[in-house]
């Protein structure tokens, strides 16, 4: 089966005036400046290209640019992220694959961390809930847009947050068409042990450069249902487990310091200043 409900093709996306930071379409977090840096600078010439164009020469560059390594969108587990990313000393790894598609991403970010040295850049990309939002809402007539949307979201965004229904969402549709947020990506980024660097959206998509700054977070078993389990002391100092819905992000906590701090990426590249 593994075909999409609501597929979202890529004409759809194609000169897109769409982002998700109000406003502005490029945010540099964290001290990123290309300088004399040639892997930086073969880095934002392609982020001067539309999307289309931009994956046809992220591979010529990756091999013509001593220091950037990219990995082609057949690169979708850990394990085949190890066998390909021989370089363990390139200052730039570009994922080509959309992170939104790969099944178990925290072990690809954790592989990426540890095959990578502090002062590192790795660069994904992915399309958001957000996004997907709308242009279901532009492509369907009034009295319907609103069913695609909560259907797509309960199908793409739910169900592989519950245990109950993630293995058979995986197992029907292979992650190709799940639905994670911009804060979802970075924090899962963050707790990865990278700082973001920068975020820009390129023709409706969001890309991330990050840094590379520490080792993971060493919760390994994070939870992304909308229901969770907190521990409380209840009569007479018994602890009582409660159930709640949630209403926080994920690991937000323990990814705050990482998305407000941009020192710790400017300490792990020698303090470059900011790009104009």
């Amino acid at each position: 089966m593994k075909r999409p409900l609501f597929p979202l093709n890529d004409s759809d996306l194609l000169s897109l005036p769409y982002n998700e930071t109000k406003g502005i379409n490029h945010a540099s977090l964290a001290g990123l400046k290309r300088d004399d840096d040639t892997v930086l600078q073969a880095l934002f010439s392609l982020y001067d290209l539309p999307y289309s164009k931009l994956l046809i020469k992220a591979s010529q560059t990756g091999a013509s640019t001593d220091g950037m390594e990219v990995m082609p969108s057949t690169v979708k587990t850990a394990t085949e992220l190890q066998a390909r990313l021989t370089n363990h000393n390139a200052k730039l790894v570009m994922l080509l694959r959309p992170v939104h598609t790969i099944v178990h991403l925290n072990d690809m970010l954790c592989t990426a961390n540890s095959m990578m040295g502090v002062g590192q850049y790795l660069c994904v990309n992915a399309v958001t809930d957000g996004l997907k939002k709308t242009l279901i809402m532009q492509r369907y007539p009034v009295g319907v847009r609103w069913v695609a949307a909560a259907s797509h979201y309960a199908v793409h965004r739910m169900m592989p947050k519950l245990w109950l229904t993630k293995g058979l969402y995986f197992k029907l549709t292979g992650g190709k068409n799940r639905s994670m947020s911009r804060v979802e990506i970075l924090g899962r980024i963050c707790r990865a042990g990278f700082a973001i660097a920068d975020e820009r959206f390129i023709d409706g998509r969001l890309f991330v450069t990050a840094c590379k700054v520490q080792a993971p977070l060493t919760d390994h078993t994070p939870s992304g249902s909308p229901i969770i389990v907190l521990n409380r002391v209840g009569r007479n100092g018994k602890e009582i487990k409660v159930y709640k819905f949630r209403t926080m992000f994920t690991s937000l906590n323990t990814c705050k310091t990482m998305f407000t701090n941009t020192r710790a990426c400017k300490m792990a590249v020698n303090s470059r200043p900011t790009i104009g």
